[in-house]
């Protein structure tokens, strides 16, 4: 038996995985959790074999601020994009001056949506910084209050601020019908293909693990891409070419 921990966003990829396994020595099975540096822990103690969670560049960072070892053998396997949502608004442009915005207080993610606010024309940033902080901020004609908080907490902030900067799959997952979110800005997909990308992650003596192999096999294919495609109408997209992925999410 395989444990993989996941966020409720990712469980759907795990129990994909299980089904495309099914016949093979190991059985796949999904863990919860919240959030990802519990998910991390658990991984690096040997509490759960793997997860699915992260990209490798905010792996690298956790694993130099927590003393871990954690690795992320296999290629990256699927990307959502982020975008700036509000219930309050409908535009940019109605963003009134003051407006909190609640962005993630961890290093990467911090620094891509400094970034596409500043790609929205929202603030300005310095030039040659590689992680992006709110000191970086040259320039916020609009007076913004930028919130930084744990990336898992600001769909609980979402009816507090004005603005909140949340993947696709989040707003696709659990959004209110009778409050929707509007979209006010979303990022390129050229970024999100370029700084993101979710892969497996496990424990150094598992890196060469058969079964990881078989894992990252089955999620690099059509059928699996098709999968996102079915499960989350475009909001995830596969990090590889396929023509089974013909969807966009913001059509």
């Amino acid at each position: 038996v395989i444990t993989v921990g996941c966020l409720a966003r990712e469980e759907p990829d795990i129990l994909y995985a299980a089904e495309a396994l099914k016949d093979s020595p190991y059985q796949i099975v999904p863990q919860i959790f919240s959030d990802v540096i519990t998910t991390n822990m658990a991984t690096q103690e040997g509490d759960i074999d793997a997860n699915f969670t992260q990209n490798k560049s905010y792996l690298a960072k956790f694993n130099e601020s927590n003393g871990t070892t954690l690795v992320a053998p296999g290629e990256p396997i699927s990307t959502f994009p982020e975008g700036l949502y509000s219930r309050k608004y409908e535009s940019l442009e109605e963003l009134p001056d003051g407006a909190v915005i609640a962005v993630a207080n961890d290093t990467i993610n911090r620094d891509r949506e400094l970034r596409q606010l500043a790609a929205a024309g929202l603030i300005e940033l310095a030039d040659g910084v590689e992680h992006y902080s709110l000191l970086d901020i040259t320039a916020n004609p609009k007076n913004l209050k930028i919130m930084e908080m744990e990336s898992r907490s600001k769909w609980g902030a979402y009816d507090d601020v004005d603005a909140i900067i949340v993947t696709a799959v989040t707003i696709l997952q659990n959004d209110d019908p009778a409050k929707p979110s509007h979209l006010l800005a979303i990022e390129g997909m050229d970024v999100t293909m370029t700084i993101a990308g979710t892969s497996l992650v496990v424990a150094e003596k598992n890196a060469d693990a058969e079964w990881l192999k078989m894992m990252n096999e089955v999620m690099h294919t059509d059928d699996y891409a098709a999968h996102l495609a079915e499960t989350y109408k475009g909001a995830k997209v596969p990090m590889f070419e396929s023509d089974a992925f013909n969807v966009n999410y913001f059509e």
